[in-house]
């Protein structure tokens, strides 16, 4: 899942203009993920607009019997310039099981 969230930070919709992008201000998306007849999960979408900005945020999380044996915690935050939809500001703070990851990008 959370390769899916990375690829759609780094390629951020290069070629759109303003009245093209597939997203709206204000949108959000929330998914629950299940691990057979388990609820293990869920995570979440979503999109702002702040200081001429897109502001991207995409949280995941373990839930209920399975976040005891797997627990975790993703947090996946991007800043897109509203103008040329070029990123400003990436960041990951990945909690899975025992692995961890901090990645914080300025481009």
């Amino acid at each position: 899942m959370h390769k899916l969230i990375l690829a759609l930070f780094l390629y951020q919709f290069p070629a759109f203009s303003q009245r093209d992008l597939p997203f709206t201000k204000g949108e959000s998306l929330e998914y629950k993920i299940h691990y057979g007849p388990i609820d293990a999960g869920k995570a979440t979408l979503k999109v702002q607009q702040e200081e001429g900005n897109y502001w991207f945020v995409a949280e995941g999380k373990s839930i209920g019997m399975f976040n005891l044996f797997f627990k975790v915690r993703d947090y996946y935050e991007s800043i897109i310039d509203t103008n040329c939809t070029c990123p400003i500001y990436f960041t990951r703070n990945v909690r899975e099981g025992n692995y961890t990851k901090r990645e914080n990008v300025f481009f």
